[in-house]
């Protein structure tokens, strides 16, 4: 009897646990696109004023490699702050990380090419998409020209 008991204590145990919520997939590649070392990363719920720990720790991030970023939180939407060999810093703020796998900093020259994979996940036909960095007046040109995004499809 009381092995029963405790293989329907486990059980029941075993059932609560898995209906515990899934944590978010808030892990991206941070990739290096640009001329220069990175030598200092930090990842922060968008939510905080506080930027926490360098994620590379005692590495680097040398031009042209990537690494794979595992916030030690659920949060998606994210703040990256990147700090260059020389100490010259970027940010990118309110990034949902859990509708990307890459965070891409360079690839235009060492301009400001955020570059980036959009998915339409919407379930509807995106007719225009236009993209702009903040400090843009404009939104510029349809990124789609005559082409449509149908759901589940990227660019």
């Amino acid at each position: 009897m009381r092995s029963r008991l405790l293989m329907l204590f486990g059980l029941c145990a075993g059932l609560l646990l898995g209906l515990a919520p899934a944590s978010a997939q808030n892990r991206f590649s941070l990739v290096n696109n640009t001329s220069q070392t990175v030598e200092q990363v930090y990842v922060s719920p968008s939510r905080s004023s506080n930027w926490g720990p360098d994620v590379l720790g005692s590495g680097v991030l040398p031009a042209g490699n990537s690494t794979w970023i595992v916030p030690g939180f659920g949060d998606c939407v994210l703040d990256v702050r990147v700090v260059f060999q020389g100490g010259r810093s970027e940010e990118r703020r309110q990034i949902n990380a859990c509708t990307l796998s890459r965070i891409v900093w360079g690839g235009g020259g060492g301009g400001g090419d955020p570059s980036f994979q959009f998915v339409n996940q919407s379930g509807m036909t995106v007719n225009e998409l236009y993209v702009s960095l903040s400090s843009d007046q404009s939104w510029g040109r349809d990124r789609l020209g005559n082409d449509v995004l149908v759901p589940g499809n990227g660019v």
